[in-house]
């Protein structure tokens, strides 16, 4: 299976073709994890996107994007419980040693987002990402991850009720709006949930928590 580059309409060459996510990325890229631990968030996506790569030289990579795609028919389908996103994720997953291969010779002019910028492609996303995470992580991790992504998805939901109120407004007090929306929700979430312990395992075998600050 290969692909080619993808350009914005201006001709910038957009940032394709990534790692399987761990979970442990999709925990801190979800959730208010990803605030707690901002070093250890932004490494894991360096490493997920393959940082440092310009996308200019042909190579092997472990997913690629299904904006355009090259494969042989038959025995390449996409799971049908994933409706929009992470399809190429659960394939890589699904044919784990088998060849996807980035051309940077061609490309093609792809619209990121075009058709997604909508609060039901917000949902789409979360919902998937949730259905993806059940099939290759199990149901305590599942869980897990539902509980915890609520604040960023009901942030998200709350920022989309008070932009529309001020359409005209400059870009960085709408990010305002967003960072207050969601912190909001997250003190009435931590007021609601304040005894749990969010623990994440380290390779050597000890923990970091979100109360006890634990470096692995």
């Amino acid at each position: 299976m290969s692909r080619c580059r993808c350009a914005t309409p201006d001709g910038n060459i957009q940032r394709t073709c990534s790692r399987i996510p761990t979970y442990t990325y999709l925990l801190l890229q979800h959730t208010p994890l990803g605030w707690l631990f901002p070093g250890w968030r932004a490494e894991l996506a360096a490493d997920h996107w393959y940082d440092g790569w310009g996308r200019y030289t042909d190579e092997d990579v472990a997913v690629l994007p299904g904006s355009c795609l090259m494969m042989r028919r038959g025995g390449w389908q996409l799971n049908p419980n994933l409706r929009l996103y992470f399809p190429e994720d659960d394939l890589a997953r699904r044919f784990a040693g088998a060849k996807f291969r980035f051309l940077a010779s061609h490309y093609i002019v792809h619209k990121e987002k075009a058709a997604t910028r909508t609060w039901l492609a917000t949902r789409v996303y979360f919902r998937d990402m949730l259905v993806y995470t059940r099939q290759h992580h199990g149901l305590p991790k599942w869980a897990l991850l539902w509980l915890l992504s609520r604040p960023l998805l009901w942030g998200m939901w709350l920022k989309r009720q008070l932009t529309p109120q001020l359409p005209q407004e400059p870009d960085f007090l709408q990010g305002m709006i967003q960072r207050a929306a969601f912190m909001l929700i997250v003190g009435v979430y931590l007021n609601v949930f304040g005894g749990i312990h969010v623990v994440i395992g380290c390779e050597d075998g000890r923990r970091r928590t979100n109360h006890v600050h634990q470096p692995c």
